[in-house]
């Protein structure tokens, strides 16, 4: 007989020196390489995985190498700790037993004893472990998150595969002398009015690369901005939710200022206005989505396109961009030419004032008179009317102050805004097949 042993551990430890699980796959073979003197069986080979996962998905080169050996007839008798180091996934156990069973081969435990397939008690209880393994992984992936979630909310850091670009290590126990003034720049500049696409280049000259060794671009130096660790923040799951105890490269204020201006330019171009003129406007008629851009590329020519969001929504919509905003350009002309024209002035009394309140909590969290969660929880708020009221200011004002002349030399931004105050969401809906556009596709609300 041909024996082999497997041995497998998710990530080595030494929390427990007492628990073969999580001391290595050192101590499992030599508990399997025990188990096969007492039974009087010689090793012929050891497959070893370490630091790799038993669930589903995760290739693991030995374990795939160990059923090419059994499929081959090179293997007959595997040995191993415990059934759950083969894998903690029920269907790919099921998917072992039936190779074992289809040639004849035997799995051997130390913990369990032997895994017996050919009767209907073995089988049962292959199925059992199956089923506790499977269960297993679903309780530690809960402790897991529940003891990453108290971390987050102590402020500690959990490090990871990678350092933060501007501190030396994980851990952020200590500044990088050299990356941390780099980061400091980054904001400064950027809040002086250089932008992103700029930023990127400027590293990439200055021969600065990321801390995986990488060129910089534009989307790396915006997530790099949006990173409120430089200011001391703990973040989990997209909030802040405590204070760290790192050193910081920037202040609160800075990274705040940074954040609104990276919001407000979320969706616009390198000259400030709106990439595509639809954007946040159409949404998919299936799943009330909103289209983002994207571009397609057929025949050996790239279209601008809307289309439904995988991620975020069912992503079963796309249209060409062109042929829907001639047509809503179009339509909002029609529709501006009908409109009576307003010479009253407008009353932007209420807005100014809003205005102005925005400021003076700004200056307030500035000069330490509140703190960062009563400031956030005011702007926004603040903020949301701010753009209620901009709204309503452009739905009385835009159409009225506007020509059908003055609409369609206009840039991106402004056709958007007199748009939205005609149209302020407009559905697609879902061709049939071969069917091109129409103004009958579209949904107007």
């Amino acid at each position: 007989m041909s024996v082999g042993i497997y041995c497998r551990i998710s990530k080595a430890t030494r929390n427990d020196e007492d628990s073969i699980d999580t001391l290595g796959v050192e101590r499992q073979e030599q508990t399997c390489r025990e188990l096969a003197e007492r039974l009087g069986l010689t090793v012929v080979d050891v497959y070893v995985d370490n630091n790799l996962s038993g669930k589903a998905g995760v290739v693991r080169p030995n374990y795939e190498r160990l059923m090419t050996d059994i499929l081959d007839g090179r293997v007959t008798e595997i040995l191993c700790w415990k059934t759950d180091r083969l894998s903690r996934d029920r269907l790919a156990l099921q998917i072992f037993y039936e190779l074992l069973r289809k040639h004849d081969a035997k799995l051997i435990t130390d913990q369990e004893g032997e895994v017996k397939l050919d009767t209907p008690d073995g089988a049962l209880m292959a199925g059992i472990r199956a089923e506790l393994a499977q269960y297993e992984r679903a309780a530690i992936a809960e402790r897991v998150k529940a003891q990453k979630k108290q971390k987050a909310y102590a402020g500690v850091v959990l490090g990871g595969r990678y350092r933060m670009f501007g501190y030396a290590d994980k851990h952020r126990t200590e500044l990088h002398q050299t990356e941390a003034p780099v980061v400091k720049r980054l904001y400064a500049d950027y809040l002086a009015g250089v932008s992103i696409r700029q930023l990127a280049k400027q590293l990439n000259e200055q021969g600065i690369s990321s801390t995986g060794g990488r060129r910089w671009e534009p989307k790396s130096v915006s997530m790099l901005l949006r990173h409120a660790a430089y200011a001391g923040l703990r973040e989990f799951r997209g909030e802040i939710v405590a204070k760290g105890s790192w050193p910081t490269i920037i202040d609160q204020a800075t990274y705040e200022r940074a954040i609104a201006k990276l919001a407000n330019n979320i969706h616009r171009g390198p000259h400030g206005n709106t990439k595509h003129l639809l954007t946040g406007i159409l949404y998919c008629e299936l799943c009330l989505s909103r289209l983002i851009s994207a571009s397609t590329r057929y025949k050996d020519t790239t279209y601008r396109t809307y289309r439904c969001p995988p991620n975020e929504g069912c992503g079963k919509l796309s249209r060409r961009a062109e042929p829907i905003e001639k047509d809503v350009l179009a339509l909002t002309a029609k529709a501006l030419a009908n409109v009576p024209r307003n010479t009253e002035p407008l009353d932007t009394t209420e807005l100014d004032a809003l205005i102005a309140d925005i400021e003076l909590l700004g200056a307030a969290r500035k000069a330490g008179r509140i703190d960062m969660a009563t400031f956030l929880d005011q702007n926004q708020a603040l903020n949301k009317q701010k753009e209620l009221l901009t709204k309503q200011s452009l739905s009385a004002a835009q159409p009225s102050s506007s020509t059908v002349a003055e609409f369609e030399a206009g840039t991106t931004d402004q056709q958007r805004a007199t748009i939205q105050s005609f149209f302020p969401a407009i559905g697609l809906r879902k061709l049939g097949g071969g069917r091109k556009f129409d103004l009958s596709q579209l949904i107007f609300g």
